[in-house]
This record gives structure tokens, sequence and C-alpha cells, in this order.
């Protein structure tokens, strides 16, 4: 091997390793960071769960409290998810852009 090469293959290694470095370093810093986050809020134990935790299939819906679709349709798909044996449903709360939630959504949280 020439001197050059060698050099060049030198640089590449070196680079090689300060982006796997930087990698690591950042990835465990981005985990680090959602630990404490998830520590930090007590208050947010994950979506709103209706039926047994250990079902076999989990319907997620995302809606809005003021969306007039949502209002219409939640109520049939939590009957319909009471009625069947192996099932339940996750509710997120999903704003839409524009529309004042605060007291709905304060009432909510209280009802639980």
């Amino acid at each position: 091997m020439t001197w050059p090469f060698r050099r060049r293959f030198l640089a590449v290694i070196v680079c090689i390793g300060v982006v796997l470095a930087a990698g690591l370093l950042l990835s465990s810093t981005i985990r680090h960071g959602e630990d404490t986050h998830h520590e930090s809020n007590p208050v947010n134990k994950g979506p709103w769960l209706l039926g047994p935790a250990d079902a076999r299939w989990t319907i997620v819906e995302y809606a809005d409290l003021e969306c007039p679709y949502c209002k219409t349709y939640t109520p049939e798909l939590k009957h319909w998810v009471i009625q069947q044996e192996n099932m339940n449903l996750q509710w997120h709360h999903l704003p839409l852009p524009g529309l004042d939630i605060r007291p709905a959504c304060l009432v909510a949280l209280v009802r639980g």
C-alpha cells in the first residue's frame, strides 16, 4: 500500500468510527430524555381504556371532544365494544385546530 492510500483508508475508518460513536451517543440521549419525560409526568399514564387491558383485540380511536362526528360515533363504538368479550377501546385525544377545547377537556379529565 502506498502512503496516500493508507492515509485515505485511515481517514475513512476514523470517520466511520466518529459517525458510529455519535449515533450511539445520540440514541442513548434520546432514550434517557424519553424516560425522564415519562417519570416526570405521572398524570399521563397512557390512553383511556375501555374493556379488559389484556384483551386480544384493541381498537384505537383518535377523537376530539368537540367534533360532531366523534360525538355521534364514539358512544356507538363504546356500546359495541362493551358487548364484545375479548376487545378493548383505547381513546386518544386529537384536538381539531381552531376550537377552544379547554372546558370540555377539563370536564373529561375530571370524569375520567
